[in-house]
């Protein structure tokens, strides 16, 4: 009888180490389940915050943008169009939302009349054109921080297997005028910015995104003073993303209510 009691709790104690270091058919889960929960506490389920060193990604992008300032209207929207880049490095902190800092910039071009009011040194380039309208034209350098809401695992849920993903953002930094001869008030104006980006999932490591934003900065920004409150400009851009980690995954854990000890470990794809 000792013999057998030996040999049955041998048994048991294989069984649920083999269990917990195993992962199950679907390889999206290494079970580290101690209970299996009921249908009460998986409604109650919530994803923890992943580690420092999780989800990490870069991305470089390029495209084109348009200034809507004082007078730039006089010109038809093709005429007004630079090119713009940027480099950008982020986490996703939870499978919803993560944080991004951003730096670009490139040149911009706009109109005027040359009779609205000019603060310092203006941006008009030589003289008017038979119409009367000057060419405005000067470049600039933008870094700003936002927050991502991943639109597509908040209203569908987290997919392993996505291909194409929303995600919109909001931030704020702000924007210098670069190669002037002085530096006065509108060479640096504070600026916030929104967007929507479109992601594809084209390799283990690397997504391509294209990217739709608006942002808005002070209205003396393009150096004529008017009563307008702001100005500011869209741009459309593309560019691809490198993710960082083990195969690209995320890594977080799902836990119920009753504790930590009641958790299993997830690990999914960006």
């Amino acid at each position: 009888m000792k013999h057998l009691l030996t040999l049955l709790a041998s048994i048991l104690i294989f069984n649920v180490v083999a269990g917990q270091q195993n992962p199950d058919s679907s390889g999206d889960y290494v079970l580290h389940r101690l209970a299996i929960p009921t249908t009460e506490e998986a409604q109650q389920q919530h994803y923890m915050f992943n580690g420092f060193w999780d989800n990490w990604f870069a991305s470089l992008s390029g495209g084109g943008q348009v200034y809507f300032g004082d007078e730039d209207g006089l010109r038809p929207l093709g005429d007004r169009i630079t090119p713009t880049f940027e480099f950008a490095a982020g986490k996703w902190i939870h499978p919803v939302f993560g944080l991004r800092a951003r730096v670009g910039g490139g040149d911009i071009k706009g109109y005027s009349t040359g009779t609205i009011p000019q603060i310092g040194h203006g941006y008009t380039k030589g003289g008017p054109s038979e119409n009367h309208i000057y060419l405005q034209k000067w470049s600039q350098i933008f870094v700003d921080g936002e927050i991502m809401f991943d639109l597509s695992n908040i209203f569908n849920g987290y997919k392993r297997e996505r291909v194409y993903s929303v995600i919109t953002y909001v931030g704020v930094g702000m924007n210098s005028a670069l190669y002037q001869p002085k530096k006065i008030d509108p060479d640096r104006v504070a600026s916030c910015d929104l967007g929507i980006i479109n992601r594809f999932r084209i390799a283990k490591y690397f997504d391509v995104n294209l990217e739709l934003k608006g942002t808005r900065v002070d209205q003396t920004f393009d150096r004529e003073q008017t009563l307008k409150y702001w100005e500011g400009y869209v741009a459309v851009i593309a560019g691809i993303t490198y993710r960082f980690g083990e195969a690209g995954d995320r890594l977080f854990r799902k836990c119920h209510n009753s504790g930590p000890t009641n958790c299993h470990t997830v690990v999914t794809s960006l």
